[in-house]
């Protein structure tokens, strides 16, 4: 068996970004006075980056202000290869890599077996045939590769989703935060956006900042769990 991989859908907007310089209403009115800046935390090329871009570049439209992306590479996460083997109760080598495309390097090469990584980055491999789907962590088949097979049809109850949020500096006027919220969640609803991010095999969801905030934090006490059971720490 050559190949791999899983992950899959979107469930939010992408990554970070916004210098403040004023407060109030008319702060909010009259923003953004000067380019913003989408800090990416991962390698260009990469699942982020994809969605990232594609929204700075919506964002830039409906703002007239130019939206800078910037990568900033930061710790690529092996999670749900955990998961995967506390479910399954198998063992497996994790090999830490930069980034998402130095990994896809050396997969299509056969150096490594398997990966874990969302459907972006590799569904111009999988349509060439140099990778091979073998299952997603999402709850339930997603329609862009509805042939392929969850995680949770041989070991039920396991989910691992891949989603992305926006998140701005936290002396961000609400006024602002409102603003940006009601721009980016009016093109995430846009049939522009979503036929582009079908081709990633990506579904565009919007919510309240509040419901991220919950989101988080059931993330972060599950995946907690397997942190803790796997033993992992940072280098």
């Amino acid at each position: 068996m050559r190949n791999q991989l899983k992950i899959i859908r979107i469930v939010s907007i992408p990554c970070v970004a916004g210098l403040f310089a004023c407060n109030g209403a008319q702060c909010a009115e009259n923003y953004p006075h000067k380019p913003l800046r989408m800090v990416i935390p991962y390698t260009p090329g990469g699942p982020t980056d994809l969605v990232g871009r594609a929204l700075a570049a919506k964002l830039q439209e409906a703002l007239g202000q130019q939206v800078i992306v910037d990568n900033r590479s930061g710790g690529t996460g092996h999670l749900g290869m955990e998961l995967l083997k506390q479910a399954a109760h198998i063992d497996m080598l994790h090999i830490p890599y930069k980034g998402t495309a130095p990994a896809l390097t050396d997969m299509i090469a056969g150096q490594v077996q398997l990966m874990f990584t969302s459907l972006p980055s590799v569904q111009p491999h999988v349509a060439a045939g140099r990778l091979r789907l073998l299952a997603t962590g999402a709850a339930k088949r997603t329609p862009t590769i509805p042939d392929t097979p969850t995680m949770a049809e041989t070991m039920p109850g396991y989910e691992l989703v891949t989603w992305y949020g926006v998140f701005l500096p936290a002396r961000a006027p609400a006024t602002i935060v409102a603003r940006l919220h009601a721009e980016l969640a009016r093109i995430l609803a846009s049939p522009a956006i979503e036929r582009q991010f079908a081709q990633y095999g990506v579904e565009p969801v919007s919510g309240t900042p509040q419901a991220l905030a919950t989101y988080m934090r059931a993330e972060t006490e599950r995946w907690g769990k397997v942190i803790r059971a796997s033993g992992i720490r940072l280098d």
